[in-house]
């Protein structure tokens, strides 16, 4: 799916068309609400927030958080009122299987 897309066509010097195009993705993994997030957690899907290197789980304690892989520090999924996420809606995805080759370890 692409949200937007643009392109614009050039003429070379022996008057051939030439396009140059942009297409902006969007993400059928992305997930909009916190409970869609917590639910993929809660199955065991690997949730990421911005990029492969912040992962969303869940700690024994039952709470949600985000931790920054490299170097382990992290912050809660929500605010302290549990109700507002620590980032963007769309800004959450699931792993693909692209994503763990990208990101190894």
């Amino acid at each position: 799916m692409t949200a937007a897309n643009g392109c614009v066509v050039e003429y070379q010097h022996n008057n051939n068309p030439h396009a140059h195009g942009n297409a902006y993705k969007v993400s059928a993994y992305q997930h909009k609400t916190l409970e869609e997030i917590k639910a993929a957690v809660d199955a065991g899907l690997t949730v990421h927030w911005v990029n492969t290197g912040y992962v969303v789980h869940k700690d024994r304690l039952g709470q949600y958080l985000i931790t920054f892989e490299p170097n382990g520090n992290c912050i809660g999924l929500t605010d302290r009122s549990g109700h507002r996420l620590n980032g963007k809606e769309a800004e959450f995805f699931i792993a693909r299987s692209e994503d763990a080759a990208e990101n190894p370890g």
